[in-house]
């Protein structure tokens, strides 16, 4: 069972207003541990998250994961994840890593391994990844059976609706961009381009990653030019990008909270 998303290959041009190792954050996080675990690697997964700013206040964030090497003074692997919070963009960047993971990896594939029906995001045309599900058709317990199969069509029904969301908040930019023009001529209030940044709702809020918020860099003067798409900040200081404390080990056995 296939199905392809789009690996949104967005810019580093906005702010980084989140480090963190997500230690002890349940979810994607805490499964990337264990994959990593199992995998003998010795290090937490680090995070960093940057603000992505667009027209009218349709900014979202982009999390970058880097998975240390064994030596834990170089990268071995990188993915990354969007969400419309810190916390989101950190969960969907950790599901990535483990599905890119999970396909370079054999071993997580192996019959004994607690990673074996997880997805795996294979390689696709045109720079576009294609997610494998694994089949437990041939495993006795039925009900086994059945949770693969609701874990499958689980993680594609929830692929659907972030293409969805993504798709939703582009459309509304390209709104706001075509209305411009019968703003600056008063045809329309200026009030049209300036609506309420996205907010989730209450119920939908993620666990909270921890981590560090590293400083801004300079406020702009004079104000930001429209149609730039540029961060209200100017370029933040080198300090900003780099974790400030030496790598954390995985704890023995099971990774994180799991």
């Amino acid at each position: 069972m296939h199905f392809a998303y789009l690996l949104l290959q967005m810019p580093h041009g906005g702010q980084v207003v989140r480090l963190t190792r997500a230690e002890n954050v349940p979810g994607y996080p805490a499964l990337l541990c264990q994959a990593l675990s199992n995998q003998g690697m010795s290090w937490y997964p680090e995070y960093t998250v940057y603000e992505e700013y667009c027209d009218y206040g349709q900014g979202q964030f982009f999390c970058e994961v880097r998975v240390l090497n064994p030596e834990g003074d170089g990268v071995h692997h990188i993915a990354g994840g969007i969400g419309m919070t810190v916390e989101q963009a950190v969960q969907e960047a950790a599901y990535h890593a483990i599905t890119r993971y999970r396909y370079e990896w054999p071993y997580l594939a192996a019959d004994y391994c607690p990673f074996r029906y997880f997805p795996s995001a294979a390689d696709g045309a045109e720079g576009v990844y294609r997610s494998v599900y694994a089949s437990a058709s041939d495993h006795p317990d039925p009900t086994v059976r059945c949770l693969v199969e609701m874990l499958n069509a689980t993680d594609h029904r929830a692929h659907l609706w972030c293409e969805y969301a993504v798709a939703s908040c582009m459309s509304h930019w390209n709104t706001l961009m075509d209305i411009e023009p019968y703003v600056e001529n008063g045809t329309l209030p200026q009030s049209f381009l300036s609506p309420d940044a996205i907010e989730l709702p209450n119920f939908m809020a993620l666990p909270r990653v921890g981590g560090m918020i590293p400083p801004l860099g300079r406020r702009r003067t004079p104000p930001v030019v429209r149609g730039l798409c540029q961060s209200p900040h100017g370029r933040q200081p080198e300090s900003a990008y780099h974790f400030r404390t030496p790598p954390v080990p995985l704890p023995a056995g099971l990774g994180g909270y799991f």
